[in-house]
């Protein structure tokens, strides 16, 4: 269903390549998101172009939104959610620290891979 993915390495890799592996997190997060809900959404590629036409306000609102479609992907599939995670990535991504809250979903996705 999703792969389970190394978080340390996808950190240090976005961390050395200053975002730019952040960005193929991104994209490889939103499809294992759309696959975990079987319907394809979030689309990476639009919410990048809405993040860039709205200069970064648009993050703040996937780190909301992201979290809620990850919960309900994992409650389809009968796995435990964490209901604070929107509310938390949500408050993360309002501060910048959109790093985390990959880490955070990826730390759910990696407990779906597993499952």
């Amino acid at each position: 269903m999703v792969p389970e993915r190394s978080i340390a390495i996808y950190v240090l890799l976005s961390i050395f390549t200053f975002g730019l592996w952040g960005l193929v997190w991104f994209f490889q997060m939103a499809g294992d998101i759309g696959r975990l809900r079987s319907d394809g959404k979030p689309s990476a590629l639009i919410d990048l172009v809405l993040i860039i036409c709205t200069c970064g306000i648009w993050a703040i609102v996937i780190g909301y939104m992201w979290g809620d479609k990850l919960n309900g992907g994992m409650r389809e599939r009968g796995l435990p959610v964490n209901e604070n995670l929107p509310v938390i990535t949500l408050v993360l991504s309002i501060f910048g620290l959109q790093l985390i809250a990959l880490v955070l979903w990826q730390i759910e996705l990696n407990k779906a891979a597993v499952a």
